[in-house]
This record gives structure tokens, sequence and C-alpha cells, in this order.
């Protein structure tokens, strides 16, 4: 029995290495000098490649970590796929999105999922999402996290890329084809920046609509400093991203990928508040705030 159990042992730890061996070492790229690259970056550390295990990056991004390693996942070739998580600072309703014409995007559902519509036609041509209910898609799939994930796709070239949103952690997944450093701090800066849309999104309370009429924020948090919005609150002219006015100023224009507006505007109204306050009479909007040079 006791040698049944170690030959069980030995050959799945013999899969493992070989699973991470047709993932990474087969790759033209050069993932530990890439994610040691990331770390430097993102001021995060690095983890080379270990017995059963393969090179990682992990780093803070507000109160949340995020690791980023490479891994073999539902591949029929030598191309690896690139794996972000990140934690996330509630639980959440199960959601995934996966690409629709990926052969492992077809299983089976076991109840309570099910295949839901995002009510973007397109997007739902694309991407087949699957959650608990229908009202848990439609809350958390907003216009800059389809966005987001369509960026996901796209970037740095077009290949199924899939999310996964359990509880409280975010995990992405993308065939990588790149063997460019740059392209991985890059598609970091994207994944980052879908969690910063679901955050936004998922925000009791949040509530963004046209320059200078009010605006209710509870719980979000600036995509700069990563700290809670709570006061001198200014938002993106174009997406909507809310900041602190010190950290726009800093930045000098919106840090939502593909964005890149450089005037803000300062809303009527802009606290935590367990209800949403409607703007008195005599609330002056602010002007736009041009970011300085």
């Amino acid at each position: 029995m006791t040698c049944a159990l170690l030959a069980g042992l030995i050959l799945i730890a013999t899969a493992v290495w070989l699973a991470i061996y047709l993932a990474v070492g087969t790759s033209k790229a050069p993932w530990p000098a890439q994610l040691a690259r990331l770390a430097e970056n993102r001021r995060g550390n690095f983890q080379p490649s270990s017995w059963g295990s393969a090179p990682r990056t992990t780093f803070r991004y507000g109160e949340s970590w995020v690791s980023v390693t490479v891994a073999a996942y539902g591949t029929s070739d030598s191309l690896p796929v690139l794996e972000i998580s990140m934690t996330l600072p509630r639980v959440y309703p199960r959601l995934d999105v996966l690409p629709r014409h990926a052969s492992h995007a077809h299983v089976e559902l076991p109840p309570p999922l099910l295949e839901v519509l995002s009510g973007d036609p397109e997007f739902d041509q694309q991407f087949r999402t699957i959650a608990r209910t229908p009202s848990d898609a439609t809350a958390s799939l907003s216009t800059g996290v389809r966005a987001a994930i369509e960026q996901l796709v796209r970037f740095p070239e077009r290949s199924w890329a899939e999310v996964n949103c359990a509880r409280t952690m975010l995990t992405i997944r993308k065939r990588w084809l790149s063997t460019r450093p740059t392209d991985l701090i890059e598609f970091t800066d994207i994944a980052v920046g879908l969690y910063d849309q679901l955050l936004i999104t998922s925000s009791e309370g949040i509530e963004f609509v046209a320059p200078g009429d009010a605006v209710v924020i509870d719980g979000a948090r600036c995509v700069v400093c990563g700290e809670t919005l709570e006061t001198d609150i200014v938002s993106c002219v174009k997406c909507k991203t809310p900041y602190h006015r010190d950290c726009w100023e800093y930045a000098g224009a919106c840090s939502t990928f593909g964005c890149g507006e450089t005037r803000a505007v300062a809303p009527r109204i802009a606290q935590l508040s367990p209800q949403k306050e409607q703007p008195t009479e005599n609330s002056d909007s602010g002007p736009p705030v041009e970011s300085q040079p």
C-alpha cells in the first residue's frame, strides 16, 4: 500500500513538472527575465522557478496582492498561458467570462451556474458569460469592465483570454504569444485596470453622471494611490473614473488604459454616505480641472 502511494505521488510530481516544462521550458519567451523586469517595474518580488513551480512575480496594488506567473492550462501545444491573480477586498459573486471559440470554454456547467447574456450583442458574440444569476453578470459587466476584457484579448497580439471572479479572487488567463518584455508590463497594467473597473462598478452606491452633476461614491478607491476616495475628488471627463485631486494633478492625465484624457471635473457632491443625497439648489459645480503640462 505504501509503495503504491509513493509511486502515485511520483507520477503526480512528474506530471506537474512536465506540464510546467511544456509551458515554460519549450517557450521562446524568457520568462524569468520578463517576470524579474515586471517585479522591478512594480517594486515587487520575483521568485525563480523551482521543482514543481513556475517562476512568479508578486506585488501589492492598493490593498490587493497580485501574482503573475505562467502555467500550462487548457493548451494543446507548447504555448504558455499567462496567469494573473488579484485578491479582492470583499466577497464577489461568481462570474466567468470565457472565449466563446476556445475549445476549453465549452464545458458542461454544474448547477447553479448558467450561461447568461451581458446585454452587449458584440461582447456576447466573443465571450461566454457564466454566473449564478443574470443579475450577477449585468451588475459586474459594466462598459468599463467589458472594454478592459476586450483589451486583454487584443493586446499584445490577439489570442484568447478569460476572466474568473470567485469570492475574493480575480484571475485572468491569456494565451501568451509575445516575447517582448515590455508587453508583459503593459498587459499587467490592463489587468490591473480591469480590477479597478470591477471595484468601481461593484461599489455600493456609486453613481457616475454627466460632468457637473451630483456623484456619490461609497468605498471606491483612487486608481493612482489606492486609497479610499473621501474628499477633494475629481473624475475624468471622458471615462468618469474618480481620483483624488492631488493624484490627478500628479498623474497629469487619466490613468485608465486607453483613455489619456487631460480634463477632470469636480462633482457637486462627493462623499461617503449610507444613502444617496440629492444636490441642493445652491450647489455649484466646479469647472473642469486641466492637468498641468
